[in-house]
């Protein structure tokens, strides 16, 4: 790789591509840290702890800033976060959505993939993945 390759994958940090069966074989775990609990909806109603940056410490300083948030997830959300036990894969939760709501795979799996990557990339769960041991629910570290 040139110096100009060196400088555009630094620049555009270019994103790890996991095999598709890969992804259908892991397991999703809630995080421990975060609490939640059924409401009388039906829905999932998360409590979500922040984390204590200097500048979370300054605003509480000045103002009332409240140590948690909340999230309240809509019934297709919270029919996934019960799901997300850490025992069920990627693929049953598919196969799940698809018999229950009468969807093509395809459509479920894409929904699917895309609201897990929002939940993971805000750290409400982790994916436990072959080969791989889960310290911290939104970090994997390969064994």
């Amino acid at each position: 790789m040139g110096i100009f390759g060196k400088i555009k994958s630094f620049v555009k940090k270019e994103k790890k591509v996991i095999p598709r069966d890969d992804v259908l074989s892991a397991k999703p775990i809630r995080n421990p840290l975060i609490q939640w609990e059924i409401q009388e909806s039906g829905d999932v109603q998360m409590v979500i702890p922040l984390k204590k940056t200097t500048k979370l410490k300054v605003l509480s300083y000045l103002f009332r800033v409240p140590g948690r948030k909340t999230v309240v997830l809509d019934k297709l959300g919270t029919e996934v976060w019960l799901i997300c036990d850490g025992e069920t894969t990627i693929n049953e939760i598919v196969e799940k959505l698809c018999k229950k709501h009468k969807m093509s795979r395809k459509e479920s799996e894409i929904s699917l993939f895309s609201y897990l990557q929002q939940l993971v990339k805000r750290g409400y769960i982790g994916l436990q993945m072959k080969g791989v041991e889960v310290e911290n629910p939104t970090l994997v570290k390969k064994t």
